[in-house]
């Protein structure tokens, strides 16, 4: 399963250059350079102690919970449309995420982790769509003709 993910992040790494060099000439120029540079950053800070805290956080609380009843294939009643909860589940899977950490805790109360499958995965699935949006706003700034310090201003704010 992990050699599959691989495969999949660097099918998607190549399609993204082809479709950023597009009818390009094949030389590199600003707008390659700088979202490259913004991905890389992007990555080292929603990477950086991705482990902690060992406790459940934010939407977590939802997301890890509706991701382990997928896994558990336990029937889930949500009034939200499933499609990034389903996503967690996926990747998380193929990461090797464990699927038995109630997110809910004892009596609805925060519970910590015990061991990093529990989270971890589910935690990577979100910093990577999250690098992913740092150069898309940097390319969205470009795409309105700002400045390139404007859009790596733009860039910063995700």
């Amino acid at each position: 399963q992990y050699e599959i993910l691989k495969l999949t992040v660097i099918c998607f790494t190549v399609l993204s250059v082809v479709c950023l060099l597009g009818n390009r000439r094949p030389t590199l120029n600003i707008d390659i350079i700088v979202p490259s540079i913004l991905f890389v950053l992007g990555w080292i800070t929603r990477y950086h102690i991705i482990e902690h805290p060992k406790e459940v956080v934010f939407d977590e609380f939802y997301f890890g919970q509706f991701a382990n009843w997928y896994c558990n294939r336990e029937y889930v009643f949500d009034i939200h449309p499933p499609l990034a909860k389903l996503t967690h589940y996926f990747v998380g899977s193929l990461l090797g995420a464990e699927c038995t950490m109630n997110f809910h805790g004892e009596n609805g109360g925060f519970d910590k982790f015990d061991t990093y499958a529990q989270y971890v995965p589910y935690r990577q699935v979100s910093a990577f769509f999250g690098s992913l949006l740092v150069p898309l706003a940097y390319l969205v700034g470009r795409k309105f003709r700002l400045s390139v310090p404007c859009s790596v201003l733009l860039a910063t704010l995700m």
